[in-house]
């Protein structure tokens, strides 16, 4: 076990970074890189299952979902790597991250800049609940709610959404998706319809935790 104390800079990416160096730097030759942040709460539902799906696609670079805003990318809450080449382009990447403190430009640096990379080393990038297949499981009724510019054609494209946060509810109720991203059920900064009933689509057990998770939160 290899614990590394920090400076809190740079964000996920950059604790990403210093962490795959110290850890590289002991001799480890990982067949597979897990990176994961604290933007979510969970796991809802079982992992094994979904890292077996994973698994299944081979070596590659794969996400839980992905976005299309600033061009499409595995969101980063939690990303694997699969094959030392694909592990390579990743720990090329974040060694060249530049620490910063605002997030937008850390989702620029970071998140997409790793996607398009990857994309452009030939490396298979695939997300388990992908953007079309989201869209494709969405009842009108899901986009009444978002909005009259999503009942267009082509809307989803133009406007492109975060599933974590827009589809959320489809995301508990119709697939296996396993988390809730935190800042939507704690400060829901989009003011998305029903967000305030999440607790209604989880057990006692699950919502009992996380409101103590951000009581903690809350508290500092």
């Amino acid at each position: 076990m290899l614990y590394l104390r920090r400076s809190n800079i740079g964000l996920d990416f950059g604790a990403w970074r210093d962490g795959l160096a110290a850890v590289l730097a002991d001799g480890a030759e990982p067949q597979e890189l897990l990176l994961a942040n604290d933007s979510v709460v969970g796991p809802l539902a079982r992992l094994g299952p979904l890292v077996e799906r994973w698994r299944a696609g081979g070596e590659g670079f794969f996400g839980m979902t992905e976005s299309l805003a600033g061009g499409v990318h595995l969101q980063s809450y939690l990303l694997l790597g699969r094959g030392k080449a694909a592990i390579a382009d990743m720990a090329a990447h974040l060694a060249a991250f530049t620490d910063v403190r605002n997030k937008w430009p850390v989702v620029q640096s970071g998140e997409i800049a790793l996607t398009r990379r990857m994309m452009r080393a030939g490396h298979r990038c695939a997300a388990l609940f992908g953007y079309a297949r989201l869209c494709a499981l969405a009842r009108p009724s899901d986009f009444a709610a978002l909005g009259a510019r999503f009942n267009r054609e082509n809307s989803l494209c133009v406007y492109p959404l975060n599933p974590t946060h827009h589809f959320w509810q489809l995301l508990l109720e119709r697939t296996d998706f396993p988390f809730l991203k935190t800042d939507l059920i704690a400060r829901n900064a989009g003011r998305l319809p029903g967000v305030e009933r999440w607790r209604d689509f989880l057990g006692a057990e699950d919502v009992a935790l996380i409101d103590e998770h951000l009581r903690r939160r809350t508290a500092g």
